[in-house]
């Protein structure tokens, strides 16, 4: 075979020109990579997120054996750590069941996080705890009610009180 006929050959692999086959796996391929990129922001928590987690489960069940794990409150209506209720648990649309939230913390926190994403999704990607935390007392409206006031300020002083231990603590190092 005649080193013509043999480029000739292999003429598609040597064409630089992109045929429509590569422009579209080009853009699949950026389509993909956009989407890992917005997936890992997403995702991302926001600063201070777990301070905030603690303050809440401080303001539901602060002082409890085992940190509200076990507890019941609201007459047997709000279950664990955090006292998520039953439809606030449906409400979030997580798979599992109302009960984990009952003694894992860690799912209470998915819960939650889920029912933020869902009503008040800029408020979670801010980090406005404010909204968060009156939603999370008073439902998908409760960041308008004036009933859900006194439960922010005292989620508000529990994450102050947080903060200023850790930097008095961490200048006497």
């Amino acid at each position: 075979m005649s080193s013509k006929s043999l480029l000739k050959k292999f003429e598609i692999v040597l064409d630089p020109t992109p045929t429509l086959a590569d422009n579209n796996t080009m853009k699949h391929l950026l389509a993909l990579a956009v989407a890992l990129i917005l997936s890992t922001v997403a995702h991302a928590d926001p600063k201070g997120l777990r301070e905030f987690l603690d303050a809440i489960r401080h303001a539901e069940t602060g002082g409890m054996k085992d940190n509200g794990i076990g507890a019941k409150g609201d007459n047997g209506q709000s279950y664990g750590p955090y006292q998520i209720q039953k439809a606030y648990w449906q409400d979030s649309k997580l798979k599992g069941t109302w009960e984990q939230c009952l003694t894992d913390k860690d799912y209470s926190e998915k819960v939650m996080i889920a029912y933020w994403k869902r009503y008040c999704p800029t408020a979670f990607e801010a980090g406005d705890w404010e909204v968060l935390a009156r939603i999370h007392n008073g439902g998908p409206r409760g960041h308008l009610k004036k009933a859900t006031v006194k439960y922010w300020e005292k989620v508000k002083n529990r994450v102050d009180f947080v903060r200023k231990f850790r930097e008095i603590t961490s200048t006497k190092k």
